[in-house]
């Protein structure tokens, strides 16, 4: 089949496919069929052919009109395409028929695709107005069993088709003996012992207007029919004029926000993102097109319906605009997920059971059309358990097995063959669940998809498996779940063994023999008899909360030896450490960043957010999960760890505290208990009840050690600990009471750095919490806050000797995994009103600040700094602090404010002697001189600061410097100064090892040979840079080379490339708030639109640019975003207003001393332009032989269509004048010099 559309199709496409349904055509059919039948014959392979005819298409054709017809011939094959297989062909006969041709497959083997088809076709209206349901007529045949003929094999099948009608419709045939009836799987009575059910249906419908509110659901087993139920009630709300949403749910949907509703009708043509306003206002406008009354979801398979729909539909039901809202669902009866808690006038809930003996005989009666054998009855509602969906299967299969026929006086026989058919296993129905005693559940689970995965796949190849993690992270669920979806893989039982309450070895085996009812033998040890009656049994035991009975690990290993079908899932919050156990480390939940980004929908789906929604549902049913408290969410579930129980207790008390109260409580989420659900066990009524079940399995020494370690931020090295905790442990050796916490799960190994056997491990928050308090109840808490600051305070002024050479990626890593530590310590000097250690722990942060991107945080914590101690204090330590605090007001753009804060630094510096310091708070000085348009200044101050690194041979100093001078050359297009400067940084940068100082000198070769337009050279150096920069994580240096990457990509017209730099370095600057650089990349990009021909979205770049850099004052870019506003103007031919901002942009130039001579070479070209179409051509030649002059010297460091709008100005100024009146012009320019040409530019 193809998807074609009406125009375009050639002659020869014509002959292959049909043009409006894309089937193969009649004429293919007669090449194709002869070809697959020679073929089949040939290599002794079955060949089978059905003849397809839509029923009562005539009469839609009269009704509706042709353009409806077709409507549903398109859909059909559409439908037909989902289920036939690659190798199967599908062709238009003629009309409303068409033919199946099944290559190499028996009849047996087609039919099962051919009911496939029917069911698809029937389940679902054909969308359109009206929306159709409908039903087909086939009939199969098969070479070599029916036919030996190409001719007989279409004869046979048209035949079998006919008869199908004949017989009422809907149904396939595929027997020939089969002259007068068959077996119709559609006209069977599918509301046999449902008829309260329809009467409810019936009801619920028409008092839903009146009502305005209702939810009706169908629980009952996968094929009792609850499908059918649902086509009823689309076919009753349809005749009441309410419009139906008919939603079907599977696996593959439940993990996408909306997957159920963009599958609809009404939304599968939406493309991407859709949010609760969207999906409300689509429906409303269809409601009130059609002209209906209200509204009706029907979700076929709740258990399957992603959460982002649930919360839609609530939302609807509580807050929606439309005047009746109705939902009827179905689902499995024991799945937890329901609507139940959900208040509103008409609620309802039905049971669908399996049919009784009584009931299969009526469905079989109708069927057959005759009586049938009691006993036949009693054994097709055994195989097929009762099920209508099984039962019609069934019937299907014995009739193609010749176990039911047909007499020639039209009445059934049944053989008696049909006990020795196993009907169950060839339907793969299940057969009755194993023994179990697995708990019954209250609440739904939600998430944990890997983790169920993963544990199957161990499960499946080991015997003893260990759940190991945390009190309260759901170690029970999880094995429970397992253990539910794992029933039918153990013949002999599931069985669950609860250890909380055993405290004692010995009493494991009496836990076992109590919950399986193993009687004790005389004369047999109790263990004896436990082994011998595992010993032939093919089980699964799960162990649960093991960790206080650990001692009897070998019991289970002994038990196991003794019984090789025996598998044991165990759950602790310790490893059992004995032979054959796989520990699988249950996680906690994945928690979204508080990310505006993410949308309602996308938010949902994390399995922390919809455990939270669901269990608030339960006590508060109209909680809606809102754009509005959506970031409260995240921000509660990631405060309490992703710990299951901790969201849960959080859950319970939303009726008494809002998300805000929660948060703002959140030191007390330690004392939460559950709210309404009185059935938990004492041990997890509270955070602190699981955290000291597992504490008070410690030996006092243990205790003691873990509190100590409360006082850590994040992750710690065991050396950290060494140096700050282990002081005082009795005979606890550190190492062993680290392997203690991690095997109880109260602590955990976060990060293991190979390289130089640096072990991190941390705590989440929740227990560190736990820890602390109990630390702080001990009276030590100030003996060991102390100690820990002293170590982050030597950890950091170590790290700052280390940052300038080859190390400097290791330390900024060692100092970003302590930086909470290092924060905390902080916390602590300003609380002691220890200012020494204060000053000095802000200082030596600065580089990490700048280098990471901190540099909001850094910028805040100095401020409150010099805001304590200006004018107070004078040390060289304060003068660092000068210098930071200056440096990251400059990076986010607080040029003015940065420039008094290092003034003020540098006459300390001076007053104190502190050269190092001085030379770097001149380098900052010349940047934001450099931003305001003081060139000349900027390049005083550069010199300046050079000299005074020289003075100390600060090396990697020089190196930076020089690659700043380099560029200030490369503007004014002294190219060889800047290799010369750049070749002298890289060496000096080399000396040193300072990978930071190389990369900056690697990007300024790149721009020297981007000079010489070497631009392959160039390209490489610059990526060389980036690859340093992100080796370091250095993110403003990534941004400068990506940047520079960008810019090489737009000058020679490889646009798509420079957007994938520009858009991925304007997120780091967003994220860092680098404004500067922000506003440079938006006047590029509106550079990269304008000549794409997109001038709108080129001038908002533009206008955006421009309110950034007068924020941040920077005119040495505002004087190229007047440039490009300029060529907007010009395009627009707004010629005048072009000049005035050609004008502008030269004004500040000069103003600001810049020193650009590509942009005074483009502006003036501009100009000469202008004055071309002012009819002033004298003055037009004498501006581009001045812009001529220019170009002449920067023209390989221009981008392509800048060069070619210069030369396209230059020829039609050219083309305006006689030969001799334009070079005597143009000469004139040429020589002039550059002060005269930027003010003959300007005169009127």
């Amino acid at each position: 089949m193809a998807d074609l559309s009406s125009s375009g199709i050639d002659n020869k496409y014509k002959e292959i496919y049909d043009a409006l349904t894309g089937a193969y055509t009649r004429a293919m059919l007669d090449e194709r069929l002869i070809q697959e039948f020679d073929w089949a014959k040939r290599c002794d392979l079955p060949l089978s052919l059905c003849f397809i005819d839509l029923d009562y298409f005539k009469s839609i054709n009269d009704a509706y009109g042709h353009g409806r017809g077709d409507e549903v011939l398109v859909s059909l094959v559409k439908r037909i395409g989902m289920v036939m297989r690659k190798s199967d062909m599908l062709f238009r006969y003629g009309g409303d028929e068409f033919v199946l041709i099944f290559p190499n497959t028996q009849k047996e083997e087609a039919l099962p695709l051919l009911i496939k088809i029917h069911e698809v076709f029937k389940s679902e209206p054909v969308v359109g107005n009206p929306p159709l349901t409908l039903s087909l007529s086939m009939g199969v045949a098969s070479f070599p069993g029916d036919a030996q003929s190409v001719e007989a094999l279409l004869k046979s099948a048209d035949s079998r088709c006919y008869e199908a009608k004949r017989n009422g419709r809907g149904c396939i045939i595929s027997d020939c003996e089969l002259d007068n009836t068959c077996i119709n799987f559609s006209n069977g009575d599918l509301l046999v012992e449902r008829e309260r059910v329809d009467i409810s249906l019936e009801y619920f419908i028409e008092s839903l207007p009146s009502a305005r509110r209702g939810v009706l659901g169908l629980l009952g087993p996968s094929g009792s029919g609850c499908t059918v139920l649902l086509d009823r009630v689309f076919s009753l709300a349809e005749k009441d004029n309410l419009y139906t949403i008919k939603l079907s749910s599977n696996d593959e949907l439940k993990s996408l926000p909306y997957g159920v509703i963009k599958k609809s009708k009404e939304f599968n043509s939406a493309n991407g993102y859709i949010s609760i306003d969207y999906i409300e206002n689509t429906l409303i406008n269809l409601v009130n097109a059609n002209n209906k009354k209200g509204i009706v979801f029907i979700i076929d398979n709740l258990k399957y319906t992603d959460y982002a729909t649930i919360n839609f539909i609530r939302y609807l039901m509580i807050y929606g605009k439309f005047q009746s809202i109705g939902l009827v669902y179905s689902n499995e009866k024991d799945d937890l997920r329901s609507f139940e808690n959900l208040k509103v006038p008409l609620y309802e809930i039905y049971e669908i059971k399996p049919l009784t003996l009584v009931g299969t005989y009526k469905l079989l009666k109708n069927i057959l059309k005759c009586d049938v054998p009691d006993e036949f009855v009693t054994w097709l509602n055994n195989q097929t358990k009762g099920l209508p969906k099984h039962i019609f299967e069934g019937l299907s299969y014995l009739y193609e097995q010749d176990v039911i026929k047909i007499r020639s006086n039209n009445k059934f026989i049944i053989d008696e063959e049909y006990k020795n058919v196993y009907l169950d296993k060839r339907l793969g129905i299940k057969s009755n669940m194993p023994y179990n005693n697995i708990p019954k559940l209250t609440t739904e689970f939600v998430g944990r998809e890997n983790e169920i995965r993963e544990l199957n796949k161990l499960l499946d190849k080991n015997r003893l498996v260990t759940i190991l993690g945390t009190g309260g992270i759901g170690k029970t669920r999880l094995a429970i779940q397992v253990a539910i979806e794992r029933l039918n893989d153990y013949k002999d039982g599931v069985y669950f063994i609860p250890l909380a309450s055993v405290n004692q070895p010995d009493l494991v085996i009496s836990a076992i023999t109590t919950e399986l009812n193993i009687k004790e033998m005389s004369g047999q040890l109790m263990f004896d008899t436990v082994k011998e009656y595992f010993s032939d049994k093919h089980c699964l035991v799960i162990l649960d909360n093991f960790e206080q009975v650990i001692s009897s690990a070998s019991i289970i290993s002994e038990l196991l030896a003794a019984a090789p079908l025996l598998s044991v899932l165990v759950t602790s919050r310790e490893a059992m450490r004995i032979s054959g156990e796989y520990i699988y480390n249950i996680p906690f939940m994945d928690i979204k960043k508080n990310d505006k980004t993410y949308s309602v929908e996308e938010i949902i789906v994390d399995p922390a957010i919809a455990l939270f929604i669901t269990r608030a549902q339960t006590v508060k049913p109209d909680f809606i999960l809102t754009e509005v408290n959506a970031p409260l969410v995240i921000e509660l579930c990631g405060s309490l760890d992703g710990i299951p129980l901790a969201i849960e207790l959080a859950a319970s008390n939303i009726n008494e505290l809002s998300i805000e109260e929660m948060l703002i409580k959140n030191k007390e989420r330690l004392k939460w208990a559950w709210k309404e659900m009185t059935v938990v066990p004492e041990r997890q009524q509270t955070l602190n009840n699981v955290i000291e079940w597992s504490y008070n399995m410690l030996g006092e020494a243990e205790k003691k050690f873990f509190n100590r370690l409360g006082i850590f931020a994040g992750s710690f090295t065991k050396k950290a600990a060494e140096n700050v905790v282990s002081e005082g442990l009795d005979s606890l050796d550190i190492n062993d009471g680290f392997r203690m916490l991690i095997n109880k799960c109260l602590i955990r190994i976060s990060f293991s750095n190979t390289r130089n056997e640096e072990i991190y491990l941390d705590m989440i928050e929740t227990i560190r919490e736990y820890a602390l308090n109990n630390l702080k109840n001990c009276c030590e808490y100030e003996i060991y806050v102390k100690r820990h600051a002293e170590y982050y305070l030597m950890l950091i002024e170590e790290a700052n000797e280390k940052l300038n050479g080859h190390m400097m990626k290791e330390w900024l890593n060692r100092i970003e995994r302590a930086y909470l530590n290092i924060r905390r310590a902080i916390e602590w000097s300003q609380e002691a009103g220890n200012t020494d250690m204060e000053l000095r722990l802000a200082a030596a942060m600065g580089l990490f600040w700048e280098t990471r991107g901190f540099w909001s945080e850094g910028k805040n914590l100095l401020e409150g700094i010099i805001d304590k101690y200006q004018g107070k204090y004078k040390s060289e330590v304060f003068a660092k602090v000068y210098h930071w605090y200056g440096k990251m007001l400059m990076l986010q753009g607080e040029n003015k404010k940065a420039m008094i804060i290092f003034e003020e630094g540098l006459a300390l510096c001076r007053e104190l002697g502190n050269v190092q310091v001085e030379a770097s708070i001149l380098h900052n000085l010349a940047y934001i001189y450099g931003l305001i348009g003081n060139v000349e200044e900027q390049e005083k101050m550069l010199l300046d600061s050079l000299e005074l690194y020289k003075q100390i041979n600060d090396k990697s100093g020089m190196a930076v410097i020089l690659s700043d001078l380099g560029m200030m050359d490369f503007y004014v297009g002294k190219y060889d100064m800047l290799s010369e400067y750049s070749n002298e940084s890289l060496q000096l940068s080399k000396e040193t090892e300072n990978k930071r100082c190389m990369s900056w000198a690697l990007l300024r070769l790149g721009y020297a040979e981007r000079s010489k337009g070497k631009y392959e050279e160039a390209i490489r150096l610059f990526k060389n840079a980036l690859d340093i920069h992100e080796e370091l994580d250095d993110k403003m240096g990534i941004t400068e080379s990506l940047i520079s990457l960008a810019e090489i990509m737009r000058s020679q017209g490889e646009y798509d490339l420079a957007l994938q730099y520009y858009y991925k370095n304007l997120n780091i600057c967003e994220d860092i708030g680098y404004k500067e650089l922000k506003a440079r990349i938006m006047n590029d990009l509106g550079e990269v639109y304008r000549y794409r021909g997109d001038y709108n979205l080129a001038r908002d770049f533009y206008e955006n640019s421009l309110k950034v850099l007068k924020e941040i004052n920077h005119k040495g870019n505002i004087i190229w975003v007047y440039r490009n506003l300029a060529e907007l103007k010009m395009i627009d031919g707004d010629f005048a207003e072009a000049k005035a901002y050609f004008i502008k942009s030269l004004e500040l130039h000069i103003i600001t001393k810049q020193r650009s001579l590509v942009h005074l070479m483009l502006v003036l070209g501009g100009l000469a332009e202008v004055e071309t179409e002012s009819g002033n051509l004298i003055k037009a030649a004498i501006l581009i032989g001045a812009a001529q002059l220019l170009a002449d010297k920067v023209k390989r460091i221009i981008s392509k269509n800048d060069m070619a709008e210069y030369d396209r100005r230059f020829l039609y100024i050219e083309s305006k004048m006689s030969e001799e009146d334009f070079r005597k012009a143009y000469d004139e320019g040429y020589s002039m010099d550059l002060e005269n040409v930027l003010r003959y530019s300007m005169e009127v």
